[in-house]
């Protein structure tokens, strides 16, 4: 393992129609980790911000603005002007004293145009000199009663200043902050279902998911693949369509689903066939397609990491361990109505297992839940290294295939 390894994740920032703005790009060196994590000291602070250099905004976060963590060290020492203005906002931590200091940081980093938020922000007589200085407000909600979480938009709020309500856990609390006048969000609500009584998954939700399943399974023949797509009318021509355009690139029109089996081979079937059904649940946000695709690329490349068999198991331990939010359901409830594997159960359900395991670091290094990721034991290079590796493919196998699952 490097002496000088980062684990790295990025947590998406959302507006009011839950669409992505922006990730806050999290990380932490193995070197801190083993230590603690208040070290702010400026070789810290340097092996941070060069190893997301390193990395890569692009590879990160695209074209969306990066949330990157400064320590007192990084303001004042300037070391943030080795990132773009135009590409990241400087987020203040929230044990940073308002000093003369800092201040005077804030104010020669926003003269270069960067732009500043407060991170955990509780209004205080001790923290309201930073204001003047904010162009974002990182308001931390759970230390709020309900009372304050309409108070602090009253009494902060101004034009210029965007208010984000952070460490949002459900949809009924990311309600109420944007009915409080928040308009930006960040947390895991998108992630949870959102349980209605008596709600039940429409038919054909459950048959896509059905499809995905089996489709997954590595042993799976070709011939119950053609009959599994051929249920579906939306799936059978958006994969037809697929397979005809210029994407793929085949010189004969394709008229079948078994031809267009043998020209994309079986792999390659079933990451359309995952996009596709994914695409299908058009009322969820999009960035809940990309953590699915994400996680079940990561937990992929781990197995293969470790060394582990069946990896295309792993591939669906990660897709499926959103099906509860996908579906509005609980997950114990859905693992049973698509009658998966007894490992793949107990890996969804309690985190048991090879494939449990594996699903339990991918997720903690998404939530950038440090201490739990290196009690993995899993290498920390090979957890680097897979992840952005998972981020490139999930982001090109989304554009590849988003014009055809566009199609109606």
């Amino acid at each position: 393992m490097s002496s000088h390894a980062v684990l790295v994740a990025r947590q998406p920032i959302y507006d009011a129609r839950i669409n992505v703005v922006g990730y806050e790009v999290l990380y932490r060196s193995t070197s801190a980790n083993a230590a603690t994590f208040n070290n702010g000291d400026a070789a810290t602070a340097n092996v941070s911000v060069h190893a997301l250099l390193d990395i890569g905004l692009d590879a990160l976060v695209g074209p969306l603005p990066a949330f990157i963590n400064c320590t007192r060290n990084i303001l004042v020492q300037r070391i943030y002007e080795f990132l773009p203005a135009g590409r990241v906002v400087l987020e203040v931590l929230e044990d940073i004293a308002p000093d003369p200091t800092v201040l005077a940081a804030l104010t020669r980093a926003r003269a270069q145009g960067y732009r500043i938020a407060l991170d955990d922000y509780v209004y205080s007589e001790r923290s309201a000199p930073f204001l003047a200085h904010a162009d974002i407000l990182k308001v931390d909600i759970p230390r709020l009663s309900g009372d304050e979480i309409e108070q602090h938009v009253k009494r902060l709020a101004r034009p210029g200043l965007q208010m984000l309500a952070e460490k949002i856990e459900t949809h009924e609390m990311f309600e109420r902050c944007k009915k409080a006048g928040y308009g930006v969000f960040q947390g895991y609500f998108f992630e949870r279902p959102q349980l209605m009584h008596g709600r039940r998954a429409p038919g054909d939700r459950l048959l896509l998911l059905r499809i995905l399943a089996r489709v997954q399974d590595p042993d799976v023949e070709l011939d119950e693949i053609e009959h599994l797509v051929g249920t579906n009318l939306s799936v059978t021509y958006k994969l037809l369509r697929y397979v005809n355009s210029a994407v793929v690139g085949a010189a004969d029109e394709i008229d079948s689903i078994r031809h267009a089996i043998a020209m994309l081979g079986l792999e390659r079937v079933r990451m359309c066939v995952v996009m596709l059904v994914l695409a299908g649940f058009d009322d969820k946000p999009h960035e809940l397609i990309l953590t699915a695709l994400v996680r079940a690329r990561y937990c992929e490349l781990l197995a293969a990491a470790q060394k582990r068999e069946r990896v295309h198991s792993y591939f669906t331990v990660g897709l499926l361990s959103v099906l509860d939010a996908f579906m509005d359901r609980p997950m114990d409830d859905l693992v049973h109505e698509l009658s998966i594997s007894p490992e793949l159960e107990a890996a969804l359900l309690r985190r048991e297992g090879p494939m449990g395991a594996t699903l339990d670091a991918a997720i903690a290094c998404e939530r950038a839940d440090w201490p739990r990721v290196v009690a993995t034991g899993i290498d920390v290079d090979a957890l680097r290294t897979s992840y952005l590796q998972a981020l490139s493919w999930a982001g090109a196998t989304d554009s590849a295939l988003s014009g055809a699952a566009g199609g109606n």
